[in-house]
């Protein structure tokens, strides 16, 4: 039975922004236990969870005074999974998100998807939860080039926006250039091919035009002394250009944008 599980809320370690948070290591046969008597009615389904190489956090995400559970691992498909168990009256509601868990708050938990088969891009998707409610709503969605998943400062200021304030106290910035273009790295590239799995030219992701709005992650500057800026776009204007699917247009763009034509602190 579950009460009998030797089971506590466990502290979250990070490691290393965008990996898989570390909730602590759960015994196999308690795992196995836990959600057979508790979560799983399908043998079928429970054949699958008992596969996962995952972690299990013990949480209470709405505040309702109930332990509500969050787990995620790898079942040897493309990415991870993370399943979300809110204690109710009639036992668990389940939601269930392709990804893993890189924060978690009372009310919400942030999911990173990295890309997926030949896709150029990845999300970080932040899902919450109404007081004492057991539905999750996806309250934003956030992509990037997945090539900057790889650069240090760009986790850095990833942290410091989801993990740490998140997204409170940060520098905000408007764009002053007719068009203005977000790029991958912070350095203007017009002409190399950038990768295999997509055949754009430079390092452009997105063009904005005057008025466009966002906040600042992080900055840095290049070998010409040019200041670069960490950013994430609003989306308060259409888009210029894009080189995502349209289907990503309402999300918010992350990438690097020079501060010539920025202007900051806007009320």
């Amino acid at each position: 039975m579950l009460a009998a599980l030797v089971f506590v809320p466990f502290p979250a370690v990070s490691q290393g922004f965008l990996q898989p948070m570390n909730f602590g290591s759960v015994c196999p046969e308690n795992l196995t236990e836990l959600f057979a008597s508790t979560f799983i009615d399908s043998a079928d389904l429970f054949d699958e969870f008992h596969h996962f190489n995952g972690q299990l956090l013990a949480f209470d995400i709405n505040k309702d005074n109930e332990i509500d559970y969050v787990f995620h691992g790898w079942r040897g498909g493309e990415g991870y999974e993370t399943y979300l168990f809110l204690k109710s009256e009639n036992g668990f509601e389940t939601e269930h998100f392709n990804g893993h868990v890189i924060d978690y708050k009372e009310y919400s938990v942030t999911i990173y998807e990295s890309a997926c088969c030949d896709a150029y891009w990845s999300h970080i998707k932040v899902y919450t939860v109404a007081d004492k409610k057991f539905v999750f709503k996806l309250e934003n969605k956030y992509l990037m080039e997945s090539s900057m998943t790889r650069d240090s400062l760009v986790l850095q200021g990833l942290e410091s926006f989801f993990g740490k304030s998140n997204g409170a106290d940060v520098e905000l910035i408007e764009t002053t250039n007719e068009i203005y273009h977000l790029r991958s790295a912070p350095i203007i590239d017009n002409e190399v091919q950038q990768g295999i799995l997509y055949t754009n030219i430079g390092n452009i992701v997105a063009s904005y035009p005057k008025g466009s709005r966002g906040c600042v992650l992080a900055s840095t500057s290049d070998t010409t002394g040019r200041i670069w800026y960490l950013v994430v776009m609003e989306h308060n204007l259409p888009l210029s250009y894009s080189l995502f699917p349209d289907r990503f247009s309402s999300d918010k763009f992350i990438g690097w944008m020079s501060s010539r034509y920025l202007l900051k602190n806007r009320n």
